[in-house]
C-alpha cells in the first residue's frame, strides 16, 4: 500500500492518495479501505502542529483490489487550525507554617 498527503494550507485541506496493487490470483488477500481507514492512517503518519482533521468531504471514495478501476482513489479531508493554549503564570507554592507543640511539664510533689 502507498499513501501521498497533499496539504493546501489556501483552501484548508488535505488529500490523501492511497494505492494497492490489484488482487492478480485467488489467493492474495482482499483489501478494502473506506474514509475512516484514510484517517486512521492519516492519525499515524501525519504530523503537523498548525492543523488537526476535521471531516471527510469525499466519503464515497473506496479501494477493493479486487477491481483494477478501484486500487487508487483520493479522499479530502477538512483542516482546522489550532490554537495555542495561552502560557499559564508559574504558581508559587503554598507556605507551609510551622506548628509548635508544647509540652506540659510533670509537676511531682515531691
Amino acid at each position: 500500500m502507498n499513501f501521498k498527503f497533499t496539504l493546501d494550507e489556501e483552501n484548508k485541506r488535505l488529500g490523501v492518495t492511497i494505492s494497492v496493487k490489484p488482487k492478480k490470483i485467488v489467493s492474495d488477500p482482499r483489501v478494502r479501505l473506506d474514509a475512516g481507514s484514510a484517517l486512521k492512517l492519516i492519525e499515524e503518519n501525519f504530523v503537523n502542529d498548525k492543523y488537526k482533521v476535521g471531516n471527510c468531504t469525499t466519503t464515497y471514495a473506496h479501494i477493493d483490489n479486487r477491481y483494477s478501476n478501484k486500487c487508487k482513489d483520493t479522499w479530502l479531508f477538512e483542516l482546522i487550525e489550532t490554537k495555542p493554549k495561552p502560557a499559564k503564570p508559574a504558581k508559587k507554592a503554598p507556605s507551609k507554617s510551622k506548628k509548635t507543640t508544647r509540652r506540659k511539664s510533670n509537676k511531682s510533689g515531691a
